[in-house]
């Protein structure tokens, strides 16, 4: 048996002397990268990793590069062996990634690209960021990995230096929830004519920390999702080559979106803003037509809808339909619109539920189902209420025109239900339960004729 051992190691011996000395290479690590004006020499040029295709590493590796660690969330790279058959292995943690393409810094790119005039319209952050010596592209799409992407002037952009920049898609892959990584968008204004900034700019965040948006003139489009802003501001009055102003329409959708404070206001005919699980101050919305709609676990201070009353605005243009369908709202305000046209609030309970504070309208149709809400003032229109176990406020109706109510909601509380003084005449009831389901506190119709309340109990 001893000497099956003895010869079984003696083989073993004389195939490792066989083998040829790279196999048993050396692996060093090198966290401190050199810069390419390091590399002289033809061989020195092959191990400079500036360029070079880093290779993610999806998750930790003890084995393969041995002594060295691969941590998960790391590029590398690995240099062509040396003389004597060592390996080394270059960490990027600094400068940005163009594709796999790794760049220390933009001179290090302009060195390596010395025809390029315009920054790469697509790459990931290793550290914060600021675009100088480049121009900036007209289209970009960027991961910021947990960085600081800080955009200058976003009419400059493109090879000749005057084009607009017109999309923006940014991301952060490596904190998918946690708002680490930052864009800072200039405001942006292209509200005179130009023609070369005759389009607005196409915003779609996810994950990353926006701060402020402000843009001015054209059609603008802002998307969010998972971001944390300061405050938004979009604005569409623009002129034409003429010098006519017109109010171009804006879109804005936000979705796990928060905001300690801060307001949202747009400007624009035809605009829409859809706000799901969304948390921000003040949302006003001033467009001919439009809609805003909120929803899920938001939470939104003070809206205000108002037609366009601007110079060079439709005149009596339709006021902003008003969708809640879950979350918070302290209150919804469309009184201070100067039109003809009847305005749309629907607040109605899908999924979430619903906490709305006081609501007014001039005229409009206000319905509102399954849902906890304030006063209700509606001065001419129409006023619903359905549902189950809704808890309503004071009703004050009928101040300046026929106002209709229809109750068919159970279960339901009110703290009062009024005629506006001296206007009970302006009030038709279409429909009032015959049951004592409901309590409506307070009943103040003095001046109503009709017989429409039929059940219910009161206050004594």
């Amino acid at each position: 048996m001893k000497k099956r051992l003895l010869s079984a190691a003696l083989a073993l011996a004389m195939v490792l002397t066989l083998l040829p000395m790279s196999a048993f290479a050396a692996t060093t690590y090198n966290g401190t990268t050199p810069n390419a004006s390091t590399a002289t020499s033809e061989p020195e040029a092959a191990k400079n990793p500036v360029g070079k295709s880093f290779t993610y590493q999806a998750a930790t590796d003890y084995k393969s590069c041995a002594p060295a660690v691969l941590e998960q969330g790391e590029w590398y790279w690995k240099a062509p062996a040396d003389a004597n058959g060592e390996i080394t292995i270059y960490k990027a943690d600094t400068g940005f990634l163009v594709g796999n393409a790794w760049y220390p810094s933009e001179a290090e790119y302009q060195a390596k690209n010395p025809s390029a005039q315009v920054f790469p319209s697509s790459f990931t952050l290793l550290g914060n960021l600021t675009i100088n010596a480049l121009k900036q592209p007209t289209s970009l799409n960027v991961d910021v990995n947990g960085h600081t992407l800080t955009l200058t002037n976003l009419n400059a952009c493109g090879a000749d230096g005057v084009s607009a920049m017109t999309s923006i898609t940014v991301t952060d892959k490596l904190n998918p929830t946690g708002h680490t990584g930052t864009i800072v968008i200039p405001t942006t204004d292209r509200s005179t004519y130009n023609a070369k900034l005759t389009s607005g700019v196409t915003v779609n965040a996810t994950n990353v920390d926006v701060g402020e948006i402000n843009l001015k003139g054209r059609t603008n489009t802002v998307t969010l999702t998972n971001c944390k802003f300061t405050s938004i501001a979009m604005d569409g009055a623009s002129a034409d080559a003429n010098g006519k102003t017109t109010y171009a329409a804006q879109r804005l959708t936000t979705k796990g979106a928060t905001s300690t404070a801060g307001a949202i206001t747009i400007t624009g005919d035809g605009s829409t803003a859809s706000l799901q699980d969304t948390k921000s101050g003040t949302v006003t919305l001033t467009s001919n037509g439009g809609s805003l709609t909120i929803g899920g676990l938001s939470e939104v201070d003070a809206v205000t809808v108002k037609n366009n009353q601007l110079p060079s605005a439709t005149a009596n243009g339709a006021i902003p339909s008003v969708t809640v369908n879950g979350g918070k709202v302290t209150s919804i305000d469309n009184s201070s619109s100067n039109t003809t046209a009847s305005s749309t609030i629907t607040i109605n309970r899908t999924t979430n539920d619903i906490d709305v504070g006081d609501v007014t309208t001039n005229k409009g149709a206000v319905s509102v189902t399954n849902a906890t809400v304030g006063d209700i003032t509606v001065k001419a229109g129409s006023l619903t209420i359905a549902g189950n176990n809704d808890d309503i406020g004071t009703l004050t109706l009928g101040e300046t025109d026929t106002t209709t109510l229809s109750i068919t909601a159970t279960n339901s509380t009110f703290d009062g239900v009024k005629a506006a003084t001296g206007k009970g005449s302006n009030l038709k009831i279409s429909s009032w339960p015959a049951t004592r389901d409901n309590y409506y506190g307070d009943l103040d119709l003095d001046g109503y004729s009709g017989k429409g309340v039929k059940g219910g109990t009161f206050a004594a």
